[in-house]
């Protein structure tokens, strides 16, 4: 197939103001705009240009994705009838009986959803075989061990739609390869409850690992073997994990390339939602070179912030190191960058591949850029059938057609491996998509720092404040502590069949196995996400409970046998930059300049004989940064300064979990002043009653002097202003209707300012009027209708709702976030008008949307009268909820039409494809709109409708397909793509 640029395919409209596109004047014109384009075909240059495209491939962009996917082990609590905790079946059976827990999770609803009955199944698969034309094309895929576990049980018990074969799809498509002998689904490591691997022991981590491995040989085989790669839950890396990741056999693993470009040199600063919205990086952490001010680039995405960019590093492969602190070997492992700012686009919507053009431009074709989507495949947009049946092979047809290649981790290694002396480093951290975290190196959202209120404003405290957050990671420690010093004194070696899954292959479990069991079930990262709420901290106290229910007889029987140490978490430190200038959360995204040099430095610790002391080690090194490895081992050298040490302080807390477990580590902590413009390594010793020493990593600090040291933050740049919509009580266009039965809707949208609107209740009628804007449905209508009206409503009474009195002007939002503006026509012609903001309201732009306006009769306890979408009865049911993918709303020139109707903007063909079948044709679709493809054998001759190519696309369908197979006899052919009225 041959494409000439001088003959765009046009998706055009059809109608009086688009009559003009078919004369050959505009023809000339269309030929010279780039965003619209005619496809001409030619059979016999098909393979010689195939060839070259690929010469030119191997060395621009390439492109590849991780989906993820995971459900949690709910209720890690032990399952009736036998020594195990429960799966998703076993749960769904108690919640049917009516027990409280989990909470407030049903997992009939979650497990149930088609699309992820689909994506847990066949769909990645199904996806993937669109791409197996492209030599190189593949995916790497993350699907957790509890959630195969989940799905097992389902499919075991042919529940909600999980059949016994519901691996076969994943594991046909692991043994598909690339022309390099790659495979093309790459089925990755992954700690298997989704445990937060920074924040864990080496111990922990390396047996959630080795469980996982194993649960992957039972699921999809050993031919091939397990991969070689990891991807960390949250994306939530540190270089303190390296060794036990090559230990178990993983020679590379994704991170979040924002903790590459925080870690150059010249990182450029910028707060607030254009910028950063966690901690600003130590010092001791910008270790890697300057790039260069031209070479980084910020983008905004929905979620609040604006990830940081670097051009080509932050997109190219290298190797993060970790040194030894006892022995000083070094070792080794290959990260790969996945994009903040791709990925999280990717995962809400299509994307405009021109977005790669700067990073094209500074691509090195001796060490070519991978563009990784790292994101989710279950939730959001990224987990329905628009996402994997449509825009996959969308996106690979328009990156092969700009010459970038799509490939997989494993082959661009084999392809681009990087130099053995090419070695950074990464910041500790994950993946900015996280809400409140923001890619935080402190891991914020999942361990909030212990803190009390103070003349109304948060400050973090080890030694007054408290956390739920810490309270569950004291909650986890306890437990290891309790388990590790019962294999120690048992001399047990846990068998990893036993430990992921007691009783298996007609094997009893040994009490060790079983309290590694339980143990490992509380480490969902997921439990803490929200915060303590409901019963989500409640499950790492019921896993203790069994857990210590099987080994606290080794215990008791052998008190003087231990020789464990104690188990200690990850030493914290606050502030992250102390005597400078910090941002976050925790500040309340305020700028914070630190008014002296002191930091905090606390810990968690447990020993089941005692603790006897625990200590806090420190070096000053002057200005020496922390990049030789003398600063990376206890016995130093002459750059490193000595040790000194303090005492850490015991203190003793209640738990506020709503919940007493039986074992809870203490708080420690220390207090370090007198220290300013110094590089600072540190550690922390805890001893038990039995001599038992445990030491932590070395960790490094930039410690400023006071103001002098601050960072001065830029001025974050102008958010992209999008035109206002008119608060006038009239429909700011008519285009905007999207439903008309019953009573009217209007909808559209502009940046993430969602406007809506219907029939005005007027100021003296005889109902008032409700406008429902949410991002999900109940399963049916349980929820109370507003202002004591009668009947149920289907989305939950926490949602927005646009309501106005009929007998006066009141007009207001409800449940709305600030800013959110809203009027109403004294007239019922008129309209009842609001525009909210959709991040605001539901921390991102939802996939979908639902609207459904209604008319009850003003008095306490009125009927409803009418409704849009039309319906029957007393209830406003789920299927009488109007449901459009927001990408179809989108209006963001301000023209007053939809941008999916628009040729200059959205309406776009997306993907051309030559194969056995003819020639397929993509392009943007705007749900229930009607489109003609139309041909011509020769350019200028008239068009004819292509026969079987009308097509409609359903209501929340947004991209349209047709494949075309001219006759044998005709070299050339030329298309275009009419809306028709």
């Amino acid at each position: 197939m041959r494409v000439d640029s001088g003959y765009p395919l046009v998706a055009q409209p059809e109608g009086p103001r688009h009559a003009h596109a078919s004369s050959n004047a505009q023809a000339l014109v269309d030929a010279l705009n780039p965003m619209k384009f005619f496809l001409r075909t030619r059979w016999l240059c098909a393979a010689l240009l195939a060839a070259s495209f690929d010469a030119l491939a191997g060395n621009s962009l390439h492109t590849t994705w991780l989906w993820h996917l995971h459900q949690p082990v709910y209720w890690p609590d032990k399952r009736a009838g036998s020594e195990h905790y429960e799966n998703a079946w076993d749960t769904i059976q108690q919640q049917d009986a009516g027990r409280p827990h989990p909470s407030p999770e049903v997992l009939r609803n979650i497990f149930g959803l088609d699309d992820r009955v689909n994506a847990y199944q066949s769909r990645p698969r199904n996806s993937l075989s669109s791409l197996t034309g492209y030599p190189k094309a593949g995916v790497s895929v993350s699907y957790s061990g509890a959630l195969m576990e989940n799905v097992q049980s389902l499919g075991a018990a042919g529940q909600l739609g999980y059949g016994g074969g519901w691996f076969n799809g994943n594991r046909e498509a692991r043994g598909w390869t690339t022309s390099g002998g790659k495979p093309r689904m790459d089925l990755v490591n992954f700690t298997y409850h989704h445990a937060l691997a920074p924040l864990l022991s080496d111990e922990t981590l390396e047996m959630e690992l080795r469980i996982h491995q194993r649960q992957m040989e039972i699921m999809w085989t050993t031919n091939p073997g397990n991969s070689r790669g990891y991807f960390p839950a949250e994306t939530c890396f540190t270089e303190r994990m390296i060794p036990i990741l090559k230990k178990v056999g993983i020679e590379w693993s994704i991170i979040a390339n924002t903790h590459l470009a925080r870690a150059c040199a010249d990182f450029p600063v910028v707060t607030g939602s254009g910028g950063e919205m966690c901690d600003l990086p130590n010092r001791a952490d910008q270790l890697n070179p300057a790039q260069g001010a031209g070479n980084y680039q910020r983008l905004t995405i929905d979620r609040g912030c604006s990830p940081i960019q670097v051009m080509p590093f932050g997109f190219q492969l290298h190797y993060a190191r970790h040194v030894d602190p006892e022995t000083g070997a070094a070792t080794n492992l290959i990260v790969v960058p996945s994009d903040q700012v791709l990925g999280w686009k990717d995962s809400y919507s299509t994307w405009d591949l021109n977005l790669l053009n700067s990073l094209a431009a500074r691509n090195d074709t001796s060490k070519p850029a991978l563009v990784m989507c790292a994101h989710d495949g279950d939730n959001a947009w990224s987990g329905g059938y628009s996402y994997y049946e449509e825009w996959v092979q969308n996106f690979t047809g328009q990156a092969s057609g700009r010459g970038y290649e799509p490939t997989t981790v494993e082959q661009f290694i084999a392809d681009h491996p990087p130099a053995a002396n090419d070695v950074v480093h990464v910041e500790d951290g994950g993946w900015v998509y996280a809400d409140g975290d923001f890619g935080s190196p402190i891991f914020s959202n999942w361990h909030w720092p212990p803190s009390h209120v103070v003349g109304g404003v948060n400050e973090v405290n080890p030694s007054v404040g408290v956390s739920d957050k810490a309270d569950n990671w004291r909650v986890i420690i306890a437990t290891e502590n309790r388990v590790k010093t019962a294999q120690q004194i048992s001399g047990v070696t846990p068998r990893v069949d036993q430990v992921r899954d007691p009783g298996s292959f007609s094997t009893t479990p040994n009490a060790v196995e079983l309290g590694w069991h339980y143990y490992l079930g509380s480490l969902d990262s997921g439990f803490v996400y929200y915060g303590c709420h409901d019963d989500e901290c409640q499950r790492a106290v019921a896993a203790q409970s069994n857990a210590v229910r099987n080994v606290n007889s080794i215990l008791t029987g052998n008190p003087t046998a231990d020789t464990t140490p104690p188990t200690v978490f990850i030493p914290q430190r606050h502030p992250w930059n102390p005597g400078g200038t910090n941002f976050g959360v925790q500040y309340g995204y305020q700028v914070k300049v630190a008014t002296n040099s002191d930091f905090w430095v606390w810990t968690y610790a447990y020993d089941v004989s005692g603790i006897t002391n625990v200590s806090l080690k420190l070096r000053v090194n002057g200005t020496n940064p922390p990049t030789s490895d003398q600063f990376k081992t206890f016995a130093g050298g002459p750059l490193a300064g000595t040790w000194q040490t303090s005492n850490m302080t015991q203190r003793v807390v209640t738990p506020v979990l709503g919940v007493t477990p039986q074992y809870i580590a203490d708080y420690y902590h220390a207090k370090v002043s007198g220290i300013t413009n110094s590089f600072v390594d540190y550690y922390v010793t805890a001893s038990d009653a039995r001599g038992n020493l445990f030491k932590s990593p070395i960790q490094h600090v930039w410690v400023g002097l006071n103001l002098s040291a601050a960072i001065t933050p830029t001025n974050p740049p102008a958010s992209t202003n999008f035109p206002p919509f008119v608060m006038d009580g009239a429909a700011d266009s008519t285009n905007f209707l999207v439903a008309s039965s019953g009573m009217t809707l209007h909808a559209a949208l502009r940046g993430s300012q969602l406007y809506v609107s219907t029939w005005s209740p007027g100021n003296s009628g005889p109902n008032d009027h409700f406008l429902f804007v949410s991002d999900q449905l109940l399963a049916s209508a349980t929820a109370a209708a507003p202002w004591a009206k009668s009947g149920k409503v289907s989305v939950a009474t926490s949602k927005p709702f646009l309501a106005g009195e009929s007998q006066n002007s009141y007009v207001a939002w409800f449940n709305a976030p600030a800013g959110s503006l809203a009027t109403k026509a004294a007239a019922n012609s008129g309209q009842m008008e609001g525009t909210i903001d959709l991040v605001a309201a539901f921390g991102a732009v939802p996939t979908n949307i639902y609207l459904c306006s209604a008319a009850y009769q003003t008095a306490d306890g009125g009927a409803l009268g009418s409704q849009c979408p039309a319906g029957a009865g007393p209830d406003l049911d789920p299927n009488e909820f109007f449901v459009i993918p927001t990408a179809a709303l989108r209006d963001h020139n301000g023209d007053g039409k939809f941008d999916r109707l628009d040729p200059a903007l959205d309406f776009t063909l997306q993907a051309t494809r030559t194969g056995s079948n003819g020639v397929a044709l993509t392009w943007a679709a705007m749900p229930a709109h009607n489109y003609q493809v139309v041909y011509a054998n020769q350019f200028g001759n008239s068009w004819s409708n292509l026969a079987g190519a009308s097509n409609t696309a359903g209501p929340l369908q947004l991209f349209l397909s047709h494949t075309d197979a001219p006759p044998a006899t005709v070299p050339g052919r030329f298309y275009k793509v009419k809306l028709l009225p």
